[in-house]
């Protein structure tokens, strides 16, 4: 970041009442450091069940039971974050259910 740029955020972050010491100092020392947010790596639901061995049907069902997280592009266009997607595959995927029939003839 060139240093009028840096000097400017300064003068209006120092300016600024609504920013707390503590985050003034943190958002100046971003700018001088030029620290990077690391990119999130993206993929397609065709992508995730191929990494957590599922089909495409079953990353949706995830996803609206909440257990991933999707980014909606568009209303059509869903992403997932890769990383979330090979930590739930790191916990281990829930059992497959027993058949109807067993979970009946328990009830009786």
């Amino acid at each position: 970041m060139k240093n009028e740029i840096y000097q400017s955020i300064k003068v209006l972050v120092k300016n600024d009442d609504t920013i707390t010491p503590d985050h003034r100092r943190e958002i100046l020392r971003v700018c001088r450091n030029g620290e990077k947010r690391a990119l999130q790596r993206l993929g397609t639901a065709k992508q995730a069940a191929q990494l957590l061995d599922c089909h495409i049907k079953t990353i949706r069902r995830y996803a609206k039971k909440g257990s991933l997280h999707p980014i909606r592009h568009s209303s059509r266009r869903l992403r997932f974050d890769m990383d979330e997607v090979e930590k739930f595959a790191g916990q281990g995927l829930p059992d497959k259910r027993t058949d109807n029939f067993d979970q009946r003839s328990e009830a009786d």
